[in-house]
């Protein structure tokens, strides 16, 4: 995989689905690789999210990315990643499952949801997490704040005990 290379792509319609444009790969953020298992969602002001994987070329972690459709899904941002990780954190995002819908403290306002399955290992201090994250993005996915539906530390298991999400729907 190169800077070039996208394996999240995407096809829009302007005639209510009778037939579709192939609108070519999702666009890269700097340093990232798109490597596909995408949702999407809209808002009500009928802005598009397209949520993807994305190979973090620096840190070679695996992140979720939300990229922004203003025109009906025919162009898309460069993906905002939820969370970089520092580099001395071995990281790995997957299965993500993305939501929209009113802010409960300005309800004329939507937040976006992404929530997904994750493993972590410190190299420095041998930390091993495995959790469920839920991102909430209050600003049209510019940014994101994460918390944890749940959270194990893998380091309490023994034997053949073990604890894990696989997707987040």
């Amino acid at each position: 995989l190169t800077a070039g290379s996208s394996i999240s792509g995407y096809s829009y319609s302007t005639d209510g689905g009778a037939s579709f444009t192939d609108g070519g790969a999702l666009p890269n953020a700097p340093e990232f690789v798109n490597l596909g298992d995408p949702w999407l969602t809209s808002d009500r002001a009928g802005n598009m999210y397209y949520s993807t994987l994305a190979n973090d070329a620096v840190n070679l972690n695996l992140d979720v990315a939300v990229a922004k459709s203003t025109d009906g899904g025919r162009t898309w941002s460069d993906p905002v990643p939820v969370t970089r990780p520092p580099i001395d954190i071995f990281y790995s995002g997957d299965k993500d499952a993305m939501a929209s819908g009113p802010n409960p403290s300005r309800p004329a306002r939507d937040n976006i949801y992404v929530a997904y399955d994750d493993f972590s290992f410190d190299l420095n201090t041998g930390a091993f997490n495995i959790g469920l994250p839920v991102a909430r993005s209050t600003d049209g996915g510019a940014t994101w704040q994460i918390s944890y539906a749940d959270r194990f530390d893998g380091n309490a298991f023994t034997g053949c005990s073990f604890a894990q999400y696989i997707g987040a729907v």
